[in-house]
């Protein structure tokens, strides 16, 4: 198999080479897409680069369109799966795709979602063990990567490609191929049977774990797999039901390509007007719908927006740190009170968005209180800080507002845009109010590390698995655009709605 794939790169070599010096003799070369996921053209303001932006291939269609000239409106990106990706490419800017659904087939009981560096999978057909891919040249890892130090210098001398490319003054720039290559580890995953996603969900995160060989579903707060899963349950609510109830069965021999030019074409399209009505049942994600009682009106919704703020804005709404052991005792039962009180709302009233957003978040605070409010060590590092938290609660007041502001501008953006802003408009809240605790005179470095700690807790899962590309210590923050003169934003209501509403539309 793997010398049928040399040749047919081989192959592949020399007839495009053979197209390029052909092209190039009739200076017809216009330096456009040759192959998929490799581009050249004079339009590009930034070249010879690798990009990591997640692209789609229906993204190529819209991306084309932009690149051409999108200005007479051509192209409603509303209406289509795919998003033009020419400004990402062209000048290297944050990529506009956030998620990628990659299968939902209801006749395997099949799907797969990734959701910027996560990958949630469901596989109910084959055991995923058995069929874990090894990485390309496995076992013989370290003879690859010297294959292609080889294919720098050897090699390429007989590249007919890289040779017309030399006489055109466009040598390939093989460092910067280099940054293309996935590094996997030489080994199998570490508990193939982990990486059943036959009877339970297999979560990969993309980027740490390219070759998914660590399934981190047990891992990983189970309010966010379910946040992805509503997301695959959203899309397989728009789905068209096949039009076969197996596999291997009731295949149509009238779709051979012989039959057609050797061509894969819709063959049913001019004879389906006398197929009679098509239906099947085929629904292996499951969605029950939720009555929405009366109890979801602007007043109810308030009152758990007031919730929300006093659950994770300690200090706010006179609420204040605990001081000593029967304020703990009582700051312990109030948080769990304030749980109820949004879960009431959101588990009722809100969208399945808000709903599993405020269930990762209530999750993190449930484990911090359960830490804070019966472990002994815990209890101190609590109430260490607390003197200093309350005395600069004017101060933090201040920093939070702006954050809730900032939250609201958040949701203003472009969607690719809204997430990255809203994460680092928490890191200027925790950044604000640590500069606050700083300048006062009860706040010890001791205390301020602990205060540090506890705010760092309470974003807890939910910016960890939101924001893995804007995290503390990156600079993108730095380069992230403004909001446009002029344009219109609101406060956020609370964090759950703030995050909540960028979540809606991404």
């Amino acid at each position: 198999m793997r010398r049928g794939l040399a040749a047919a790169a081989y192959s592949m070599d020399e007839s495009i080479g053979a197209v390029v010096e052909r092209l190039h003799s009739r200076q017809m070369l216009e330096n456009s897409i040759r192959v998929p996921a490799f581009i050249w053209s004079p339009l590009l303001n930034k070249s010879g680069y690798v990009s990591d932006a997640m692209i789609h291939v229906t993204d190529i269609l819209p991306t084309i369109l932009d690149a051409v000239d999108n200005s007479t409106g051509i192209l409603n990106e509303q209406f289509i799966y795919g998003k033009s990706q020419w400004n990402t490419l062209s000048n290297n800017k944050l990529p506009v795709r956030t998620e990628i659904i990659h299968n939902i087939d209801c006749v395997t009981n099949t799907s797969a979602i990734r959701w910027y560096d996560w990958k949630l999978i469901q596989d109910k057909s084959l055991k995923r063990s058995g069929l874990w891919a090894r990485p390309l040249g496995y076992p013989n890892i370290a003879l690859n990567r010297k294959s292609l130090q080889t294919l720098q210098s050897k090699d390429r001398v007989n590249s007919k490609s890289y040779q017309v490319l030399s006489q055109m003054n466009r040598r390939p720039d093989y460092e910067v191929l280099k940054e293309s290559v996935v590094e996997c580890e030489p080994h199998e995953p570490t508990d193939p049977a982990n990486n059943d996603c036959t009877t339970e969900l297999c979560l990969f995160n993309i980027r740490d774990d390219p070759c998914e060989y660590h399934n981190l579903i047990g891992e990983t707060d189970p309010q966010f797999v379910k946040f992805l899963w509503q997301k695959l349950v959203a899309f397989n609510e728009t789905s068209v039901p096949p039009l076969i109830d197996s596999l291997f069965t009731s295949l149509d021999p009238r779709s051979d390509p012989k039959l057609h030019n050797n061509t894969w074409i819709n063959w049913l399209d001019s004879e389906r007007e006398n197929m009679g009505d098509i239906s099947m049942e085929c629904s292996p994600i499951d969605r029950k719908d939720r009555d929405v009682e009366s109890v979801c009106d602007e007043e109810h919704k308030a009152r758990a927006n007031v919730c929300a703020d006093k659950l994770w804005f300690v200090g706010r709404r006179s609420r204040k740190y605990p001081e000593n052991e029967p304020e703990l005792e009582t700051h312990c039962k109030q948080t769990a009170k304030l749980i109820a009180c949004v879960k009431s709302y959101t588990d009722v009233c809100g969208k399945e968005t808000h709903k599993q957003l405020a269930n990762v978040m209530l999750f993190t605070v449930k484990q911090m209180d359960k830490n804070y409010c019966t472990k002994s060590t815990k209890k101190h590092e609590l109430m260490s800080f607390s003197v200093c938290g309350n005395r600069i609660r004017d101060q933090s007041n201040k920093c939070m507002d702006q954050f809730m502001v900032e939250l609201g501008k958040s949701n203003a953006f472009e969607t690719r845009m809204k997430v990255p802003h809203a994460c680092c408009a928490f890191h200027e809240l925790k950044a604000c109010i640590m500069s606050s605790a700083r300048t006062a005179r009860m706040c010890s470095e001791k205390s301020m590390d602990n205060y540090e700690k506890y705010i760092t807790s309470m974003a807890g899962n939910t910016l960890s698995l939101m924001c893995t590309d804007y995290e503390e210590d990156s600079d993108k923050c730095q380069h992230l655009p403004h909001l446009p003169k002029g344009a219109k934003y609101s406060k956020a209501p609370s964090v759950i709605d703030g995050f909540g509403s960028i979540l809606d539309d991404d």
